[in-house]
């Protein structure tokens, strides 16, 4: 049930200013309906994520329930992009909101069965709760979505929300900071052709249980299958992150387009959109196995600029030939080549690829 929210920035920066927004663009993930310290009238605050990569400005739009509780927002109330913000029916329900709603009216989240809807001006409902029990998990305890990406267009289900556990003035809550599970939020990815290759840029807003990036990459721009896609290398990642994190690939060979697989530690994972270059830069070249250190199988990938004839072998540290691989003639092309070592012993292995006008040896470690 997790996603990643991806921006693709290529040669320029696509923002969502200027167009207005989607359902979707925000979601509540997080509101206090019954605060014990403060009373109703002080304490009630909601709270937004959201999910572009522009700030939104909800001066002007309206927030209200399906009833006739509503209200128009006044003043500059900003979202930061990829970021939270909360309303309250106070200056001071406990913490410091972004915006303090009561100067706009009354609306207030009920105690009981309600709802929470926030319309754009122009393009009309942006996101929504509707919920049965407004203080499901008892007095002074907030609601949290348990993930961000638990939304259909903005549409939030109160059975995804979890009971907050973190402490903000004696309630619970977590106003202004994301609680429950933050999924991996990939803001940018972008792919730039420099001098003797291809440079992969991206950024994360949130992490949790990011194991790794597997970069992909391959050399055709449309109608991509499964089968044109090769894995060239590997990023780890930050496991659990709520600040932004920063990534960098070089591909020194180059090819049309990519896209990263991310991997939870638990070994889900999710891809990216692909992004699309011009100008690869295509040639023969030996790759990381992957797993290494592994047991008792790897993955050996090269890549062949065109027809030849090519040699890939494994060798140990007396320099003994112990298995040949490849040694035939194959088309230009990707290639990923098992080598199961079940019968060798553990320790340090080369392998080479040798073909006309190019050689290289890498090293791998067999652990048992």
């Amino acid at each position: 049930m997790k996603k990643m929210t991806l921006l693709l920035l290529i040669l320029f920066s696509f923002t969502s200013v200027g167009f207005g927004q989607v359902a979707g663009d925000l979601v509540i993930t997080e509101f206090m309906a019954n605060p014990a310290i403060l009373g109703d009238a002080e304490g009630e605050y909601l709270e937004l994520y959201n999910h572009t990569n522009s700030s939104i400005d909800l001066q002007g739009w309206t927030l209200k329930d399906d009833g006739t509780n509503s209200l128009v927002i006044s003043g500059s109330c900003v979202v930061p992009a990829n970021g939270v913000a909360t309303l309250a029916i106070s200056a001071a329900p406990g913490f410091t909101p972004t915006y303090d709603y009561s100067v706009d009216g009354s609306f207030t989240i009920s105690n009981a069965a309600d709802e929470i809807v926030l319309l754009h001006p122009v393009n009309g409902e942006i996101c929504r709760i509707n919920y049965s029990d407004g203080s499901p998990f008892g007095s002074g305890i907030s609601a949290e979505l348990n993930d961000i990406a638990n939304h259909v267009a903005g549409v939030t289900l109160e059975a995804n929300y979890i009971a907050a556990t973190n402490s903000y003035n004696g309630d619970k809550g977590s106003p202004n900071t994301l609680g429950g599970t933050v999924p991996v939020e990939l803001t940018s990815f972008t792919a730039t052709t420099v001098d003797g290759g291809v440079m992969l840029n991206w950024t994360t807003a949130t992490e949790v249980n990011n194991y790794e990036f597997e970069i992909q990459r391959a050399d055709i721009s449309n109608q991509i299958s499964e089968k044109d896609w090769t894995t060239i290398g590997f990023v780890d990642g930050h496991g659990n992150s709520n600040s932004p994190k920063e990534y960098s690939y070089f591909d020194n060979s180059g090819a049309t387009s990519y896209r990263l697989k991310q991997v939870d530690t638990d070994g889900g994972f999710e891809y990216s959109d692909v992004v699309t270059v011009s100008g690869s830069l295509s040639k023969t070249e030996l790759l990381q196995n992957h797993p290494n250190p592994f047991n008792p199988s790897t993955q050996i990938r090269y890549e062949i600029k065109d027809t030849r004839f090519v040699s890939l072998k494994v060798y140990n540290l007396l320099g003994e030939n112990v298995e040949t691989l490849v040694n035939k003639e194959q088309n230009a092309g990707n290639y990923e080549v098992d080598f199961n070592a079940n019968s060798f012993a553990s320790g340090f292995y080369f392998y080479r690829l040798e073909t006309a006008g190019y050689t290289k040896t890498m090293k791998m470690l067999l652990i048992k």
